[in-house]
């Protein structure tokens, strides 16, 4: 019988043949098999089944909600991405509710269908805080017997990656399941899935065997390193030269589509900005990277113009779940920005080869809707160097809030995560012994941990510890919450900033670019202007409150301030939404938070002592022209443009900051930073409350 190039009806009946008799199971399929777009829609229909489906990103929940909707129509399927919420499950809301409340276990009941959304798509930490909340409802009203199913199915996608959330949902399942609750049965799927690896490694795993459109692998005739300018010129000249041999787009009333994976949004744009100025007018060029806003990522998933070649060239966040339309091919840098843990324990970013499987799965992305090649800028003897798979992501970062998570739910994290390294968790308690968060206690000759009052406020925000400690510690100095909250928020939600910049024009020289950048500047950010990176974006959030009169206002206000003073307006609503989550919460706790303006100068003289605080492995020495610690140089991750006087201070504080290795060396780059002696304000100016 000839393989269907997509999942089937008979792949589906199976499934839920072997899921009628286990409560985990696994399913391997390759990719562009449609595990998300066909097989969960195909899913309800046969069982009528409520089914979540955890995706790994942002773009994926949406792209895929939107493909489903136009199976199972608008009313049927929701969708969780980040903050964004759009769904309804009653059982959920009553569960918090009467755990928050210590109402009896027996109000809640089986809610009806109709109360409930049949197919949601969230993000894995959408998923995480479902579970911690089944926990904690359980902490109360004990686990064995206890209906958790908030749904029928849950479906965990690209289950081999290891990410963090994703482990938690799991260990979490799989604990509640051993104590005796009733939970939605669970289905792990992924294109490189081994179960052995995971924490079901019994549990039995459906291949479901599919054929795809063919797809060419083409291989380049040199190898680069990692940190090679060249690699990213030399892609350029090959996309080139290949558009000029197969011009077919030209008559083409589809147009084509071409995808490109870079390691970063940096190489994104440079890539971009080679292609423009090398390639043919009626090539369209569409950068796609986290930091984007939402508008701009729309360009991804637009339907390509007739006669026209459309060239994505994206970061690895097109590498999983994604499908767009009629690609016909890919185009492979081989390199990826890996996140590891440095050595200080905070985030580190490192250039690096992809592995095998990352490979196929960017391969992945065409021969979907169409045959397709893969060009793949290595030898192929170089290729198959490659190691087969990298380790998880919860092994590779930072663990600190999720050892909190865990030991705030009075669980033992080496317990729920036996492979996790024994030494990571030791120092990631180390570290929040330090910061008070957790505390040790002893009980008949055992010794244990749990979390302290700091660690308990901690736990309820997604904050990093040491912002939580921040923001503990001046809230119990009983300074006003609202300024030194919106400062967290700020350094909280920051990631690639604020910010935009318009990027360099092929035609322009340095001299010509930092000179319209600087008149850029003078028109956009200067009303903005303050002698630190932290009292910049203090300022601009002062003026939107001016403005508006309110933090909370509607999209379209956040647009229009943002269009205006050139900000990437999703990651400003981000932080938006962060500072009203985290007022919320803490109003739930029984805080008291005035809204007001505040003094800028006079507000980070008072944050000072407290980042001096929890921040004293962060103090950085100017020592000549640079700032070192230990001996290790930093710099600045600086936009042309800003006008920050850094280098007058003798100290600073490294609020944010992050580590990058190309392979031949690290570096270190400052993203946010105060002086760590303030001395600007005047006390003759506003005062502070």
């Amino acid at each position: 019988m000839e393989l269907s190039k997509f999942i089937t009806d008979k792949d589906v009946d199976d499934t839920i043949k072997i899921l009628s008799e286990n409560s985990v199971i696994g399913q391997v399929s390759k990719t562009g098999s449609g595990k998300s777009t066909i097989f969960v829609p195909k899913l309800n229909q046969k069982t009528s089944a409520i089914i979540y489906s955890v995706q790994q990103t942002v773009p994926a929940v949406n792209e895929i909600s939107s493909r489903v909707k136009q199976i199972l129509g608008d009313d049927n399927v929701g969708s969780a991405a980040e903050s964004i919420v759009k769904y309804k499950n009653q059982f959920l809301k009553d569960l918090r509710t009467r755990a928050k409340d210590n109402l009896k276990k027996k109000v809640i009941k089986k809610i009806a269908d109709s109360n409930k959304t049949k197919v949601v798509f969230v993000t894995s930490k959408h998923m995480e805080k479902i579970f911690i909340d089944l926990v904690e409802y359980t902490k109360k009203f004990g686990t064995n017997g206890t209906d958790l199913s908030f749904c029928d199915i849950l479906i965990i996608d690209e289950a081999h990656r290891g990410v963090a959330e994703n482990e938690i949902v799991m260990a979490l399942w799989k604990s509640l399941f051993n104590s005796g609750a009733i939970l939605p049965r669970l289905i792990l799927t992924s294109a490189d899935l081994d179960m052995k690896l995971t924490q079901f490694p019994d549990a039995p795993c459906q291949y479901i065997k599919t054929k795809q459109y063919p797809v060419k692998i083409l291989y380049h005739d040199k190898d680069y390193s990692v940190n090679s300018n060249e690699l990213y010129e030399d892609t350029v000249d090959v996309i080139i030269k290949n558009s000029k041999e197969d011009n077919s787009y030209k008559r083409d009333e589809n147009g084509s589509t071409w995808l490109v994976f870079c390691p970063g949004s940096n190489e994104v744009e440079k890539v971009a900005s080679l292609l423009r100025a090398k390639g043919p007018g009626d090539l369209l060029i569409v950068p796609f990277y986290s930091e984007m806003d939402s508008v701009e990522m729309e360009k991804v998933f637009n339907k390509c113009l007739p006669f026209i070649r459309k060239i994505i060239i994206s970061t690895n966040i097109a590498e999983t779940a994604l499908t767009i339309d009629n690609c016909s091919y890919v185009y492979d840098t081989m390199t990826e920005k890996m996140t590891n843990t440095s050595i200080s324990g905070g985030l580190r970013l490192d250039l690096v080869n992809i592995s095998k499987a990352s490979a196929n799965q960017r391969m992945g992305r065409t021969g979907r809707t169409c045959p397709g090649k893969n060009y793949r800028m290595c030898t192929e003897f170089f290729f198959n160097s490659l190691e087969e798979q990298k380790s998880s992501e919860i092994d590779r970062n930072p663990i600190f809030n999720t050892i909190i998570k865990i030991l705030n739910l009075e669980l033992n994290p080496l317990s729920l995560f036996p492979n996790l390294n024994k030494d990571k968790v030791k120092n990631a308690i180390k570290l929040l012994n330090n910061l008070n968060m957790i505390e040790k206690y002893k009980y008949e000759d055992n010794s244990f941990y749990k979390v302290t009052e700091e660690g308990n406020f901690a736990s309820k925000f997604s904050f990093s510890v040491k912002n939580s400690s921040v923001l503990f510690e001046w809230i119990k100095s009983g300074l006003p919450i609202f300024p030194g909250l919106v400062t967290i928020c700020i350094l909280d939600s920051y990631s690639q900033g604020y910010f935009y910049y318009p990027k360099k024009e092929n035609s322009e020289t340095k001299d010509d670019y930092k000179a319209r950048m600087e008149a850029y500047y003078e028109k956009h950010f200067s009303k903005f202007y303050h002698h630190s990176d932290l009292g910049i974006l203090l300022n601009l959030f002062k003026s939107f409150i001016e403005e508006y009169k309110s933090y909370d206002v509607d999209y379209k206000k956040i647009v229009e301030f943002s269009v205006k003073n050139s900000l990437n307006n999703r990651k400003f609503s981000d932080f938006l939404i962060n500072l009203k989550q985290s007022i919320k919460i803490l109003e739930n706790d029984g805080k008291k938070i005035k809204f007001g303006s505040f003094n800028v100068d006079k507000l980070l003289d008072k944050l000072q002592p407290f980042f001096l605080k929890t921040f004293s492995d962060d103090i950085l020495e100017l020592q000549g022209s640079v700032y070192k610690k230990d001996g290790m140089e930093y710099f600045f991750d600086r936009k042309p443009g800003l006008k920050i006087e850094h280098y007058k201070h003798k100290k600073i504080i490294s609020l944010l900051n992050y580590e990058v290795n190309s392979g031949k060396k690290t570096r270190k780059f400052i993203v946010l930073s105060i002086p760590k002696k303030y001395v600007y304000y005047n006390e003759d100016e506003e005062k502070y409350d």
